[in-house]
């Protein structure tokens, strides 16, 4: 495995300045996605943890179907859509509200008790 990675290497340093820029792209576009979904677990975890929700349960009405009309298509498309807007308007209401909630920090140091005793005198001088 080694070996061949090693060949692959030599073979690629060989190559042509446009074989080594499709490879270029390709690695760089392997390693760009490899870092995006690094980052997007990651990111899903630290959310997670700040704003602990519940996954939410959309509940969809099932409505009558009279026929297989356009019409009746519409409308049950419609029925979902609302429903989809009305869940969506619902959990965006309850992140804000989360987010935006009161939050105190408090943070208690000592007083410093800065002594001037035993320093040497610095003399000042002007600049030019």
């Amino acid at each position: 495995m080694i070996k061949n990675f090693h060949n692959f290497i030599k073979d690629l340093q060989e190559a042509s300045d446009r074989k080594k820029r499709l490879w270029l792209w390709i690695f760089s576009g392997t390693t760009i996605m490899v870092v995006v979904a690094i980052w997007g677990v990651y990111m899903n975890g630290v959310i997670l943890s700040v704003y602990p929700t519940t996954v939410p349960q959309v509940v969809v009405k099932k409505e009558a179907v009279r026929d297989s009309s356009l019409a009746t298509n519409v409308s049950s498309i419609g029925g979902v859509l609302k429903n989809t807007i009305k869940t969506f308007g619902e959990e965006l209401k309850n992140i804000y509200n989360t987010a935006t909630i009161s939050r105190t920090f408090m943070i208690k140091k000592n007083k410093p008790n800065f002594t001037l005793e035993n320093m040497e005198k610095v003399t000042q001088k002007k600049l030019p």
